[in-house]
């Protein structure tokens, strides 16, 4: 699996709130996520989840390799995850989601603290990540 947390540059987060037709329905969700099919790397994944999903390209920064959870806390295997800066615009995006929301890491840390339940077990883990990578542990 792979994963890009996609960062405005006012410093909010753009989070797919999914639909209600997808597994997990209306919980928010990474950027973009999804499988590394057969004679991808990783990262040649992500850049075409980005484009699939949100119409986007860019040069991508590889965080590292996360666990990666279901909702009820079993592991799954492992994500690649990445960050991009991009202000938009997002297209594509009403295939896979409700609609998108774009969080502050104020927001998001009060948000996943206080309402995990809210969030899919993929963008939690990542999130974790990400906030113990900018804290340097």
């Amino acid at each position: 699996m792979v994963c890009v947390l996609v960062w405005r540059q006012d410093g909010r987060l753009v989070i797919q709130r999914r639909g209600a037709h997808k597994t997990g329905p209306l919980k928010f969700d990474t950027s973009v996520g999804g499988v590394v099919p057969a004679g991808l790397t990783p990262e040649a994944a992500a850049l075409k989840e980005m484009q699939e999903e949100l119409g986007l390209s860019g040069n991508l920064t590889y965080l590292g390799k996360v666990k990666d959870f279901r909702d009820d806390g079993r592991q799954l295997g492992f994500v690649y995850l990445y960050t991009l800066q991009h202000d938009g615009p997002y297209t594509n995006w009403e295939e896979e989601a409700e609609r998108l929301e774009f969080f502050t890491v104020e927001e998001m840390n009060y948000m996943t603290e206080r309402f995990p339940y809210m969030f899919t077990g993929g963008l939690k883990a990542a999130w974790q990540y990400y906030r113990q990578m900018q804290k340097g542990t």
